[in-house]
């Protein structure tokens, strides 16, 4: 079985008005012998619009980081294709699918339907009484 392991860095929370900045992927799969990585995908994308400051100050990524990166259009197909019959995790995968499926609708295209599973959700249920399930809390504090 295979896994694709999706993060987008965006223009804001709203899929509608905002876009993808940065995509970042990785396919792999789980093996007797631990994951095997497959292919990744790590790209920042012109989002055609301007960063607005608030998003730029959590993620880091100005208008001049993007100006010369490909638009999303560009880099749907290999992005797709890492997806096909892939399992999708990301930290609130909703969020993540969201502004995937708005990218493509753009496009007018769509993308294959898949499972996904939502690593917020996994942490809550692995990890229970946490004060944060953001994803730097749980991947650095050791909480008991």
């Amino acid at each position: 079985m295979s896994f694709l392991a999706l993060d987008f860095e965006t223009t804001g929370l709203d899929c509608a008005a905002g876009r993808v900045v940065e995509i970042g992927a990785i396919r792999f799969s789980l093996g007797p012998e631990g994951p095997r990585e497959e292919a990744s995908l790590a790209c920042l994308v012109t989002p055609g619009m301007p960063i607005p400051y608030q998003a730029s100050a959590i993620h880091g990524i100005s208008n001049e980081d993007v100006a010369d990166a490909p638009p999303f259009a560009e880099v749907a197909r290999p992005l797709l294709s890492l997806a096909e019959g892939a399992t999708i995790v990301a930290h609130n995968v909703r969020f993540d699918l969201s502004f995937l499926d708005a990218e493509l609708a753009r496009m007018g295209a769509s993308r294959s339907p898949s499972g996904s599973a939502d690593t917020v959700a996994l942490s809550r249920r692995a990890f229970p009484g946490r004060s944060s399930y953001r994803l730097g809390s749980i991947a650095l504090r050791d909480e008991r």
